[in-house]
């Protein structure tokens, strides 16, 4: 059941005009087979729409789940949040830019936006941190 609201929760957030999305999975144990085919399922959805997906506080059991599962390599894996968004912001990007935060909370699934506030960034796409 958790599988299938995580997928759709996904899948909704990759139709939007995000460019990148960071799991957190600081609270997941372990990946049973349907939540590693939503997984599967989530990460060829973002590439076909040139959408990153980056994973956080992954322990090596669930790192080892999806990377047998998908094509997703060590090098879309990070120790922090902070440290999977910098693998993916805008090097160009000005230090003073500040970030706007909503969370969706839900028991299994929390989803935050991470938008840019500036007024030069119209082509900037929001990452997602679920």
């Amino acid at each position: 059941a958790n599988a299938g609201r995580f997928l759709d929760r996904m899948l909704s957030e990759i139709k939007q005009d995000v460019r990148a999305i960071i799991v957190d999975m600081s609270t997941v144990p372990w990946v049973d087979f349907s939540a590693g085919i939503a997984i599967k399922e989530v990460i060829a959805r973002a590439a076909e729409k040139r959408v990153l997906i980056r994973f956080a506080h992954a322990n090596a059991k669930v790192q080892g789940m999806i990377q047998r599962l998908t094509t997703v390599d060590e090098s879309s894996f990070f120790a922090t949040n902070f440290d999977a968004q910098a693998s993916i912001s805008d090097p160009h990007q000005s230090p003073h830019q500040t970030s706007t935060a909503v969370d969706i909370r839900h028991p299994e699934i929390t989803l935050e936006l991470i938008d840019p506030v500036s007024d030069d960034s119209e082509n900037e796409s929001p990452m997602v941190v679920v």
